[in-house]
């Protein structure tokens, strides 16, 4: 099977394979749901509990306690109609009117408590009919029979317990104490019904949260911390050089999708270390190389900078000879040969001269950096008096100023530093404009440096020429209107360079010519 293929088959997998939030939601949505229908549940089975309790609280025992206060009511009228009729007093008859107010209170009380249960309220209803009747029939009619002829015993007879229709009032009585019970005792096992289902609920509830944690813990295992342990086990193995070992996972997309990461990320680093390990083949060739042509290029450079030395030494007695004899040809024949044969003399004359000064230039530029020693501890004011010396004539004739800020000590060569100052000097004198010239050196330090400048009020320099007139044998100027190889800013710029210093044309001066430079502060100073 090519790896195209293979790779389209494991996307495959990977697209129906579910991610780990996708089975999560599922999960917790199914939780959730039997949560909720347990919930539900429980809400049904604590309104059931409550609506029985209230029921048996509020409403049916009340009802039995006023069903039993309505039997007293009724045998209290009954005494108080015995009594009045045997003794025909007149509280005995308030008595019995205060029950009847206290009958009604009563019946209005029950029919408020039993209100909705028609099967009791008609039993009421019975209760009262049977007692209206009795009220009617014998109670009232012995009452008004006293008023008129007084008390009399044998009205006794008609108000006996024994009588029918004053038993058919017991007996509606008690059906409706029966009927109030039975329904208390019904409300009485609705409500512990209810309350064994709420306590079934709830140690389901108990019961169904630890089977939920279960399976969660289990799901988390399989799903997450099972993938990711053996994911961990094999990126350590890589971790620990085994860059060769193919990283996978079978858990869900999230953490199939990091294994492929760190999969692409191992090939990465396998592909980079198969091509360090090329790359670094090829650098060592490369460094062998490097330092064979290292070691030719030094071979070669010192052979060229002893040819030139040689070479420019070996000139100068052939440019003497030449010189020489052109100068005796020009005192002892001038004015005998024509105008153009005294011309020819002199330029030759001038030519031998100007490649005398060109070679001892050369010379001068080939041994910067050769046979000169160590640098030692150099005081840069001496060397400026030393570049002052050389230039005196220059001066004199010039009438040149030259001011400069105390010196510091620099580590260098003092005979080439000196070179440095006179080379700017000279040309600070050479290219004068129609002023006296008025030569000012400053130093500052900065950090680990010191910072040269010579300013000048000359004719100045164009910035576009900045950096030419440091390339050897760049001139800017024809050399009728000023003498000169054109070497000296090359010499000032390799000299600075092979003292750990750069120099530059600082081209945001207009007036006259600024050059710059750095030479690095001594050690124990900068401490």
């Amino acid at each position: 099977m090519s790896a195209a293929v293979a790779t389209a088959l494991s996307t495959a997998h990977e697209r129906r394979r579910w991610s780990l939030r996708r089975r999560l939601a599922v999960s917790f949505g199914v939780l959730g749901v039997l949560l909720a229908i347990g919930v539900l549940a429980g809400v049904l089975a604590a309104s059931r509990l409550f609506a029985a309790s209230t029921e048996v609280v509020d409403d049916v025992s009340p009802a039995r306690i006023r069903s039993a206060m309505l039997g007293q009511t009724y045998g209290a009228q009954q005494l108080a109609v015995r009594d009045y009729v045997l003794s025909g007093t007149e509280n005995r008859l308030e008595r019995y009117q205060a029950e009847r107010n206290q009958e009604f209170v009563t019946l209005t009380r029950l029919r408020e408590l039993l209100d909705g249960r028609p099967g009791l309220l008609a039993k009421v209803d019975t209760v009262e009919a049977a007692a209206r009747r009795w009220q009617r029939e014998l109670a009232e009619p012995a009452i008004n029979q006293v008023k008129r002829s007084g008390a009399s015993g044998a009205l006794l007879g008609g108000l006996d317990y024994t009588e029918p229709r004053f038993v058919a009032l017991q007996d509606s009585l008690t059906q409706l104490d029966g009927a109030v019970g039975a329904q208390r005792l019904a409300s009485k096992a609705a409500m512990e019904r209810a309350l064994w289902v709420l306590t079934g609920l709830g140690v389901g509830f108990v019961g169904f949260a630890l089977v939920c944690a279960l399976v969660l813990w289990f799901a988390l295992r399989r799903w997450v911390t099972g993938p990711l342990r053996v994911l961990g086990e094999e990126t350590t193995r890589v971790a620990q050089g085994d860059l060769a070992r193919q990283v996978g996972s079978d858990g869900p997309q999230e953490i199939a999708a990091l294994a492929a990461d760190i999969e692409a990320m191992r090939v990465q680093m396998f592909t980079a270390l198969m091509t360090a390990v090329r790359v670094q083949e090829t650098l060592r060739e490369q460094a062998q190389q490097l330092a064979e042509s290292a070691e030719d290029l030094r071979r070669s450079n010192a052979e060229l900078e002893q040819f030139a030395y040689v070479a420019s030494h070996d000139l100068q007695e052939p440019l003497r000879k030449v010189a020489s004899f052109c100068q005796l040809l020009h005192r002892r024949y001038g004015g005998q040969l024509d105008a153009r044969a005294d011309q020819y003399i002199e330029f030759a004359v001038d030519g031998a001269k100007r490649m005398q000064q060109l070679i001892n230039d050369m010379l001068a530029f080939s041994r910067v950096g050769r046979a000169l020693g160590e640098f030692t501890p150099v005081e840069l004011t001496e060397a400026l008096d030393r570049a002052r010396t050389s230039l005196t004539a220059a001066r004199e004739e010039t009438g040149a100023v030259i001011e400069s800020d105390p010196l510091p000590r620099v580590l260098g060569n003092l005979t080439l530093l000196a070179q440095v100052l006179q080379n700017l000097l000279g040309n600070a004198i050479k290219f004068r404009g129609q002023d006296t010239p008025l030569i000012r050196i400053t130093v500052e330090r900065h950090s680990g440096e010191w910072l040269f400048r010579c300013a000048d009020n000359g004719i100045g320099i164009e910035p576009q020429y900045a950096e030419k007139i440091f390339v050897m044998f760049q001139r800017l100027h024809p050399k009728e209107d000023y003498a000169g190889t054109g070497i000296g800013l090359a010499l000032c710029r390799k000299i600075i360079e092979h003292h750990g210093g750069r120099i530059w044309l600082d081209t945001e001066v207009r007036a006259g010519t600024t050059v710059c430079w750095t030479l690095p502060v001594l050690a124990e100073e900068s401490a």
